[in-house]
């Protein structure tokens, strides 16, 4: 019974584990043909837009998805299978413990209705061994009353005997007497008359009491009567006992039966053994003495190999139980091995299916015209930053020319510089704002056009990372012509880079330049337009001084670091 209850914990834990991952390889196929609909989605737009390869790439993804769902749906039925087949194996065993119960309390009934059996049998057989009682006791009574006539009886019958053999004695002397003397009186004086006389009442008495003895006619009408009735009722009594006594042995003989039958089920027939206990009593002592030690030995044998038997096989038993254990342990172990293999590897697919169904997206994104206003936006937010760029850059170059002057020039011409430099840089004021205006809208041109050149080829590359992603899910081996692709566009927009930045210096006729200063962005603070216009006015000396500022925002502006992203 534990052995059942134990296999079927282990069989309803097997049907848990296989429907969790039925219920992921189901989630499984709906990502699969999600994929599929993303993959075709993304196919008809790129039959639009005429790209071959991409067209290839998806074919081999569809082909791929088809193969790994057929190879899932496949093990699905196989996993459903197996759940049937398990709890069709659990059935019986719900069933028998559902039946258990009643299984119980129905031997328990029968149980109960055996022993009541019993005790009426046994009841019964009490009831005969009692009725027998008395009869045996009626039996003792009529005997005992017999006993005391036949007493009587044999007493009278002494006592006519005795009366018989003095009669016969008596008759006998007169006999004599009568024949000595004939006719004669006697010396007592008694004549021959007296003596025949005498001689013929003995005669008769004598008759009569050898008739009494041999009628047998000792007792009295009455006590021949009751005599009579008692020997006709210890006959009776004897039947009655001898059947009370067949009943009882019948009964007796069937509980034993039953009581064997229960406790020892293999036990002899009770006939046979009864006859062996007759062959047994025909034997004579000796020879019944010496089969009795014969086999009581070879049952001492006997005993002693059976528990030799008995050691062994209860070892054999222990040692097979523990190895059905530990075959058990081993074999659930390996079921929960390949369970938990298997559920890794639908998570693997699953989260596959999701990186393929993301790279999709970014795929069918890229084109429309979402996109397009993310790069309009993108591109607003980096002429913010350069005007930003360019307004710290000024500020900072300012501030190191001042201490560059300082430095070089003495303490006590610091003033008179200070005024002279003033008055130059009021009088270029008016001539250089012209030329700045001008610089300055050539250097916004510039830097829009290269920037948007640059985020061209950003967008151009994104596009290539994820179709040559795609490939390498599809294909599981990168791919060379990706890569080839990739460092083309790189170089591509290098050099793109360089003549635009080449053109723009160029163009402007850049005579001197400045060593660039880094400064991080965290460290720069917004200068509001007052501000930036004084710093101007006051930094602008002469016309050269210009040239060589603006030259060097421009390449600040450009050289430094953005992190375009965030």
């Amino acid at each position: 019974m534990k052995k059942g209850r134990l296999r079927a914990s282990v069989t309803q834990r097997r049907i848990q584990d296989l429907s969790v991952n039925m219920r992921m390889k189901e989630e499984l196929l709906k990502e699969l043909h999600k994929t599929d609909k993303e993959t075709q989605a993304v196919g008809g737009h790129g039959g639009h837009s005429g790209d071959g390869r991409d067209a290839g790439v998806l074919v081999r993804l569809s082909l791929q998805s088809q193969r790994v769902r057929a190879e899932v749906y496949r093990s699905l039925q196989h996993m459903r299978a197996q759940r049937e087949q398990l709890q069709s194996s659990l059935r019986p065993q719900r069933e028998a413990d559902t039946k258990e119960p009643e299984e119980k309390e129905w031997l328990a009934r029968e149980e109960e209705e055996r022993v009541l059996h019993k005790r009426a049998e046994l009841q019964e057989l009490e009831e005969e061994l009692r009725r027998r009682e008395e009869v045996l006791l009626r039996r003792e009574a009529c005997l005992q009353q017999k006993n005391k006539l036949e007493i009587k009886r044999l007493r009278s019958s002494q006592a006519l005997s005795q009366n018989l053999l003095s009669v016969s004695v008596r008759l006998e002397s007169l006999e004599e007497q009568l024949g000595s003397s004939s006719s004669v009186r006697q010396t007592g004086g008694v004549t021959m008359e007296e003596l025949k006389r005498e001689r013929d009442t003995l005669k008769k008495r004598r008759d009569a009491l050898d008739r009494e003895l041999k009628d047998n006619r000792v007792l009295t009408v009455e006590e021949e009567h009751s005599l009579l009735q008692l020997e006709e009722a210890i006959e009776a009594l004897d039947a009655a006992l001898e059947f009370k006594n067949h009943s009882i042995q019948d009964q007796q003989k069937k509980l034993l039966i039953e009581d064997s039958s229960s406790h020892q089920p293999h036990s002899p027939d009770p006939a046979q053994l009864c006859d062996v206990i007759r062959k047994l009593k025909d034997l004579s002592p000796p020879e019944a003495s010496e089969l009795l030690i014969r086999y009581f030995n070879k049952v001492v044998c006997l005993r002693e190999a059976e528990g030799h038997l008995r050691l062994q096989c209860e070892e054999l038993e222990l040692h097979a139980r523990e190895r059905e254990v530990v075959l058990r342990e081993m074999e659930v172990a390996t079921q929960r091995v390949a369970l938990d293999a298997d559920r890794r590897l639908t998570q693997q697919h699953q989260d596959h299916q999701s990186s393929i169904q993301l790279l999709l997206q970014k795929l069918r994104e890229g084109g429309s015209g979402e996109a397009q206003q993310a790069l309009e936006e993108r591109l607003q937010h980096l002429e913010k930053e350069l005007f930003f760029y360019k307004s710290s850059s000024r500020q900072l170059k300012k501030k190191l020319k001042d201490l560059v002057s300082d430095a070089l020039h003495p303490v006590d011409q610091h003033s008179h510089t200070q005024e002279k430099r003033h008055k130059h840089n009021v009088q270029l004021h008016a001539s250089a704002n012209k030329p700045q205006t001008h610089t300055e809208e050539l250097q916004t041109r510039t830097h829009i056009a290269t920037t948007y050149t640059k985020i061209q080829a950003e967008q151009t590359d994104k596009k290539a990372h994820i179709v040559s992603q795609m490939r390498r899910h599809a294909d599981q081996t990168p791919s060379p012509s990706s890569s080839s692709d990739l460092q083309a566009r790189k170089t591509t927009k290098m050099s793109d880079y360089n003549h635009t930045h080449t053109q723009g210096g160029s163009d402007r006729g850049e005579s001197s330049q400045m060593t660039p200063v880094r400064v991080c962005r965290r460290e720069l603070r917004q200068i509001s337009p007052a501000d930036l216009q004084v710093c101007s006015s006051a930094t602008r000396r002469r016309q050269s001084a210009v040239e060589t500022s603006t030259e060097s925002m421009l390449e600040d502006s450009i050289e430094v670091p953005r992190n375009t992203d965030r």
